[in-house]
């Protein structure tokens, strides 16, 4: 992980050890920083990163169509993007089913109510369609297995 700040010189006052924290720059980091930010010496970065993300929006749109009772809608931009589902409860089952697929997905949202997809800017593009697909198997499985999810209730 690597974060940057930038500030006017007249207010870094830090003192040494006074600026923490999970995202601190550090030796590795800034040389890692330097090789990955040289695959943008061309488009063809930029140009993957526009094609996977073209894969990620309509692959999520797909998902939202195939289950219209949820009531979910897709939001974000290029790698962000996320499912929202105005069901209390119903992103966490699903991050638990995907979990158990061995996928990891986070939850977002200020009602944790966005199943949230971030991946890598390198991500491998049959990656990424697995990741998705076990999405979309975690849901059809609550579908089948959850009479509430079917009938509109709430969780």
């Amino acid at each position: 992980p690597l974060a940057l700040t930038l500030i006017r010189p007249d207010l870094d006052q830090w003192k040494p050890g006074e600026h923490t924290g999970t995202f601190r720059g550090n030796n590795l980091a800034f040389i890692a920083a330097t090789e990955a930010l040289a695959y943008w010496d061309s488009e063809d970065m930029s140009e993957a990163v526009r094609y996977k993300a073209d894969i990620l929006g309509s692959e999520l749109q797909r998902i939202v169509d195939k289950y219209p009772d949820l009531g979910a809608s897709v939001r974000g931009i290029g790698l962000i993007q996320g499912i929202h589902i105005p069901r209390a409860g119903l992103c966490s089952k699903i991050s638990e089913e995907a979990f158990a697929k061995n996928v990891v997905i986070e939850l977002s949202g200020a009602d944790d109510d966005v199943v949230k997809f971030l991946p890598s800017l390198l991500i491998e593009e049959e990656t990424l369609r697995e990741g998705l697909q076990v999405i979309d198997q975690a849901i059809g499985d609550l579908m089948a297995r959850t009479e509430e999810l079917r009938g509109g209730a709430v969780l």
